[in-house]
């Protein structure tokens, strides 16, 4: 029960990420040159003008078990990617628990345009996931990506979600997002 509240309260957080965190994936591919985040039994490149938050977990410090990370741009707009983490409950199937939780994150009503679910597979992983947009009340417009994966290796969960005002749909917002997940590995 309590890693049901950890990750529908990391949920609730990533909404406010999305508002105050601006990563930049240009035609699907991360550019600059790309720094490596490597740390807590997984990795992914990010573009070195980027910088690299740890955020935490509702327990405190990031640890192998749950955590979170995401990587922002400091130029104007937002443009983020993140992952948050955890152990998978051993009595859980691992992908109804992404669905559960990624499905209170898109009820917030200021996503509007929800997807159905998509399927695809990165860098060995099943991934699932759902794209949406936000209209802000002045008129901007946000798109972005929350979805899902399961490690086997690792036993453990990981949210990710991709957001970014520049972009103008969905589509390129979801191709950016799968150009950082190419990248991804668990260890």
């Amino acid at each position: 029960m309590k890693r049901w509240v950890t990750l529908s309260l990391a949920g609730v957080s990533l909404v406010g990420l999305l508002v105050v965190c601006s990563c930049t994936v240009q035609n699907g591919t991360v550019s600059p040159e790309p720094q490596t985040f490597s740390n807590y039994g997984f990795s992914f490149e990010y573009p070195s003008d980027f910088v690299l938050l740890e955020t935490g977990s509702l327990e405190g410090d990031n640890s192998y078990q749950e955590g979170s990370v995401v990587v922002r741009t400091q130029a104007e707009g937002i443009n983020s990617f993140g992952i948050l983490w955890l152990e998978a409950e051993p009595d859980e199937e691992p992908y109804s628990f992404l669905e559960e939780r990624i499905d209170l994150f898109v009820t917030d009503p200021d996503l509007k345009e929800v997807s159905h679910w998509n399927e695809d597979t990165r860098s060995g992983y099943h991934l699932i996931y759902r794209a949406f947009t936000v209209t802000s009340d002045s008129g901007g417009t946000l798109h972005g990506v929350t979805g899902g994966l399961y490690s086997e290796d690792s036993q453990r969960c990981f949210v990710f979600y991709y957001t970014n005002s520049t972009v103008n749909n969905r589509e390129k917002a979801i191709a950016n997002l799968m150009a950082y997940l190419d990248t991804f590995r668990c260890e």
